[in-house]
């Protein structure tokens, strides 16, 4: 009988890129669809054009692009740049780019109260157990470089309000094994529909991602195929395999902006859209009685589970029992709903395809949007653009007054023009060193310039309380940025304004965590599916017992875990009052030196520590030899 809950990841290329002549019709039926499919994904990823472009506009006033916007051409028809606008006024484009100090500051913020995941056993005698998580979970961390992706993901949130991770488990090239797998989602090429209620996305039916990638990757996605196949899929790319382009803009901005859904910018990579559909079947819901497991099963099948209860009520009369005390299976009818995700071609040829493999029985991406009041996404740097605008007018405009002052205005009378133009006069007295010809006369006044003195002491304040509203809005203020306070300022005062200064961003901040935390208890649990070798994992430190160093994947994979974020120990606060409060116990007498030495976090303690136990071992092979000790040695290993 087939297990539905026991589908292996299945790769069906096969029968679909190669076709017999039998199975054509099907085949053209399946293509058919997965075309509609395609066309729908394509919708999604339509419909998500303004976040994309608002995220496109976030990133350039945070990177100093800020004169970027389009307006209307006022002298002209179509649009330009408001820098190409001032440019054309003879003017210098200026900018003071404030945000990109504000983003600096929140993720700042971010990175210096990080945190990591802490596993607690839901049952109390099972925390050893726990313990073994939190160092996989741990290590993990440490391997991917977690924290500082997390705050790049934490930055990305900042700027367009949306931030995700791919949770999967695969090869390893550079440590030439399985493991756990987690990858940064680029905003520019996921699509979902739009059922997004929920605090992180939880209800969409339908996600996926654009992939591109080299010939060679599309066939090692293909996994086990054979030469025609591989020759098929090779015509199917055809147009990409001798493609060249010029890569001199590769660090020159950004390259998707053009970005479409069938077709990647670079014309020398392959397309490949992934996309994991939530579908649904009839099938038969068992309840084995004799093992007290939940089994799904095909309508097929019903038949021989009934085979297999009547087997059961005989075997039981023949060791002398009652038919109605055989352990048999209970029989419901229900609709199974589950993942399928598909790796395609833009023609609507499936590369791959499987069953959720995974035991948590849902898509591999973990992605939210903030703050999805109705709906609606908006970020901190979107908070901020207005008031940063009205600064760069501001200064745009100081400086066109202290321009205009310093030359002023130049009167000359027509009679000594004698055939010169006004523009080139005029193009010579912009000029620091220009040079104007003039043929003077008796009674004709001279050229006079008219200036005033510039006062820009208006623009000034306006300027201060610009610069005053963004930080009020970005919630970014001295404290909050590490400067230094005033003379006189209280410590506990100064702390108490830092607390204060964050409560602006302290709700963006939990929305970050929770979606760590939703994306590393996925990662647990794929931890808990597919580690199925006893790994020994000291990166952890000595925070943990030895024996909770060495994972146990019998013992781990029947517990049942919660995970919560703690502050982690590197941070320099936690450090310290650590290191603070071992030195008290260690001065009262209630620990002893070794016992000090193996929990400090000091660099030296290690080697200290090692030092001290080589010391006692001399000593006690000296003192079983009969030979007299240094009592100054064996005083200050004491101390």
């Amino acid at each position: 009988m087939m297990n539905l809950n026991k589908r292996n990841y299945k790769k069906l290329s096969r029968g679909r890129l190669l076709p017999t002549r039998e199975r054509a019709e099907s085949m053209h039926n399946a293509i058919q669809r997965n075309q509609e499919l395609l066309n729908r994904c394509k919708d999604m990823y339509m419909a998500l054009y303004p976040l994309r472009e608002q995220r496109r506009r976030n990133v350039n006033y945070v990177f100093g692009r800020q004169l970027d916007d389009k307006i209307q051409d006022p002298d002209g028809c179509g649009w330009i740049t408001e820098k190409q606008y001032i440019l054309r006024q003879g003017n210098i484009p200026l900018i003071a780019n404030v945000l990109r100090k504000i983003v600096k500051a929140v993720v700042g913020v971010y990175v210096n109260n990080k945190q990591e995941p802490f596993v607690i056993a839901r049952d109390r005698d099972e925390q050893k157990v726990g313990e073994m998580m939190t160092v996989a979970m741990q290590y993990n961390y440490q391997r991917m470089q977690m924290q500082l992706r997390n705050a790049r993901m934490y930055e990305e949130g900042v700027i367009s309000a949306v931030a995700g991770w791919r949770v999967d488990f695969g090869f390893d090239r550079l440590r030439k094994i399985d493991d756990l797998k987690i990858t940064d989602i680029d905003i520019n090429m996921v699509f979902f529909d739009n059922n997004i209620h929920g605090l992180y996305m939880e209800n969409v039916e339908t996600i996926g991602y654009l992939h591109d990638m080299t010939l060679d990757g599309v066939l090692e996605l293909c996994g086990d195929i054979t030469d025609e196949e591989e020759d098929a899929i090779c015509n199917l790319y055809a147009n990409t395999k001798h493609y060249t382009t010029d890569i001199s803009y590769q660090f020159d901005g950004d390259n998707r902006k053009d970005n479409q859904f069938y077709y990647p910018t670079d014309r020398n990579k392959c397309r490949v859209i992934e996309v994991w559909t939530l579908e649904s079947e009839r099938c038969i819901r068992c309840h084995d009685t004799l093992n007290g497991e939940y089994v799904f099963y095909p309508k097929s099948e019903r038949k021989k589970l009934e085979a297999e209860n009547a087997r059961r009520i005989d075997e039981m009369v023949s060791l002398g029992g009652r038919a109605e005390d055989a352990a048999l299976i209970d029989m419901q009818y229900v609709t199974r709903r589950f993942w399928v995700g598909r790796y395609m071609t833009p023609q609507g040829y499936v590369l791959a395809e499987r069953e959720s493999p995974f035991e948590h029985s849902s898509h591999p991406f973990v992605i939210g949007a903030y703050p999805l009041v109705d709906g609606e996404i908006h970020s901190i740097v979107e908070d901020g653009i207005p008031t940063q605008r009205s600064i760069n007018r501001l200064l745009q405009r100081i400086e066109f007054i202290r321009m205009a002052s310093a030359k002023g205005v130049l009167i000359v009378p027509e009679q000594l023009l004698e055939g010169k133009k006004l523009e080139d006069i005029a193009t010579q007295w912009s000029k620091a060193n220009g040079v104007i010809a003039l043929k003077f006369k008796e009674g004709i006044p001279m050229p006079q310039q008219l200036s005033t003195s510039p006062n820009t002491a208006g623009d000034m304040d306006m300027l201060r309380m610009q610069m005053s509203i963004l930080d009020d809005i970005s919630g970014i203020h001295g404290a909050l940025r590490g400067e230094a306070p005033r003379s006189g300022t209280p410590s506990s005062l100064y702390a108490q304004e830092a607390q204060n200064a964050s409560n602006n961003i302290a709700d963006f901040q939990e929305w970050y965590v929770g979606l760590v935390q939703k994306r590393d208890y996925t990662a647990m649990q794929v931890i808990q599916q597919y580690y199925t070798d006893a790994r020994y994992m000291n990166i952890a430190g000595k925070n943990y017992a030895e024996e909770s160093k060495w994972y146990n994947p019998e013992k781990v994979r029947n517990s049942h875990f919660d995970l919560s974020m703690a502050e982690s120990t590197s941070n320099i606060s936690a450090r310290t009052l650590n290191e603070t409060i071992l030195m008290e116990l260690l001065k009262m007498g209630a620990i002893s030196p070794e016992l000090y030495l193996e929990s400090s976090s000091t660099s030296f303690t290690d080697k200290l520590l090692e030092r001290m136990k080589q010391l006692k071992s001399q000593m006690d092979t000296m003192r079983a030899q009969g030979q007299q000790v240094n009592p100054l040695v064996e005083q200050a290993l004491q101390q």
